[in-house]
Formats: C-alpha cells, structure tokens, sequence
C-alpha cells in the first residue's frame, strides 16, 4: 500500500497520542462502570478533574471543525462515559489519518517526518515474522540517529569549551 500523501507528522505528536490513549481507556473504563453500578451517581472532583484534562488534551487530535474553546466534563457517569468514547474515537480517528500498515515492518507505523516510528501501543514484534529484515533497517537508522546526535553534542561541547578560551 503507497503511504498516503498529506501532511506529515511530528515524533512528539505521535507519542503525545499515545500517552494519552494511554490515559483515557482507564477513565473510559472506570467512567462505563460506575455508569452501569450507579446510573444517576454524580462524577467526584478528581475524576471529574482527570477527565476534563484528558478531553482538554485530545482536543488537539480532532477536525478542526470540532474544536471546542474548553471541554467541560459533565456532571454524570453515562454522559462521561459518551464523552470519553468519543474522545477515544477521535484518537482512533487521528490514527487512522496519519498512520499506514508497512508490509516489510509487518507492523502499523505512524506517517513521522525523518523515520519510520511503528505504533508502540499496538505492541508490534518487529524482530519474528516477515519484518525482520525491516527491523534491522529501523535499528540502524535509530543507531545512525543516535550517532548524529552524540555528534552534535561533541560540537557543542568543543563550541563551548573555544568560546571559553577566548
């Protein structure tokens, strides 16, 4: 499958993504349950407050057309729950528009500017199965990024260390 065109996506980006799909199915989860055992309870401060950060922060992920000033949890589970779904929904949403499968990784890998950047929280096993090729080819352009950096920092060091024997 070609990689699709538009634009592309930063590392940080990707991984405050993940982070946060991290963060919202344990509220989705707690949120769906108390629902189910207290249908008309009311939400408690710190879940309230958890949940108002997290749809806060995965405002960044939805349409443009979708954007809310600022997102304000509501008063009950069940609409909590709705509104943690669909927040949940538009990370999937997100996923779906900058992530493509590589065959020759054999996993999901997300559409970054630089490298390939397979999607962590999918668990991909890139050393077995048809991607092992591939996952030598990520390891060495990791080595190689690492090497650049480790090079850049000896630069700075050297620059700082003339400018002080100035």
């Amino acid at each position: 499958m070609a990689k699709p065109s538009g634009p592309r996506l930063s590392r940080r980006k990707a991984d405050l993504h993940e982070a946060l799909h991290l963060r919202l199915i344990p509220l989705l989860r707690l949120a769906e349950g108390m629902a189910l055992r207290r249908p008309g309870g009311l939400v408690d401060a710190q879940m309230r407050s958890l949940a108002e950060a997290a749809l806060f922060d995965a405002r960044g992920f939805r349409p443009r057309s979708r954007h809310e000033c600022f997102p304000h949890a509501v008063l009950h589970y069940a609409p909590l729950a709705g509104q943690l779904g669909a927040a949940l929904a538009d990370l999937g949403a997100f996923q779906a528009r900058h992530s493509h499968w590589d065959g020759g990784l054999g996993a999901q890998v997300w559409d970054v500017e630089g490298s390939l950047l397979p999607v962590r929280r999918l668990m991909p096993k890139l050393t077995n199965g048809p991607g092992r090729a591939a996952a030598a080819t990520v390891a060495a352009v990791a080595a190689r990024e690492a090497a650049a950096l480790e090079e850049m920092r000896r630069k700075v060091e050297l620059r700082i260390q003339q400018f002080r024997n100035r």
